[in-house]
């Protein structure tokens, strides 16, 4: 019952191929543009051009299926191609092709789809870390200032 290929046609490999790109980028875009605006939170908590709006939010949302849409659709042009792979099961870009077009698309969806969000998520989370780190530093001494001003009062 379930010898053989999966995908019998190359549509179905294609669209598989296409959905998990799309859904793959999708989530940690997805990931990035959440720290982001977390970050973009703390950093900037009264200035409202940094504030999250329901525009911005939409903005953002469109921007990722956008973005993911776009590196997803590369191989449905002819840039790449949706093959199967491993047992035939399932199908992703093809990262096994040694020609200069296949590599060149390998290495960039390796930025856009791991590489960029990454960086997005690392800087928004240490940007965080850091701010955090500052001001209980500042407060920590702003309550040993005050605990010894309190503590020479009492001599």
């Amino acid at each position: 019952m379930f010898e053989g290929e999966v995908f019998h046609f190359s549509v179905g490999c294609q669209v598989y191929g296409f959905v998990g790109g799309l859904t793959g980028t999708g989530s940690i875009m997805t990931l990035a543009m959440i720290s982001f605006g977390r970050s973009s939170a703390i950093l900037h908590p009264l200035n409202p051009a940094w504030k999250t709006t329901r525009s911005r939010a939409v903005r953002m949302i469109l921007f990722v299926w956008a973005y993911s849409g776009f590196f997803s659709g590369l191989p449905l042009v002819g840039l790449n191609a949706y093959v199967p792979e491993g047992y035939l099961t399932s199908c992703s870009f093809d990262y096994l092709s040694t020609d200069t077009p296949s590599r060149a698309f390998v290495l960039v969806f390796f930025l856009a789809a791991w590489f960029f969000p990454l960086t997005i998520i690392s800087f928004s989370y240490l940007s965080i870390f850091w701010v955090v780190r500052r001001e209980g530093r500042t407060s920590l001494l702003q309550l040993q200032s005050t605990s010894i001003q309190k503590g020479s009062g009492l001599r």
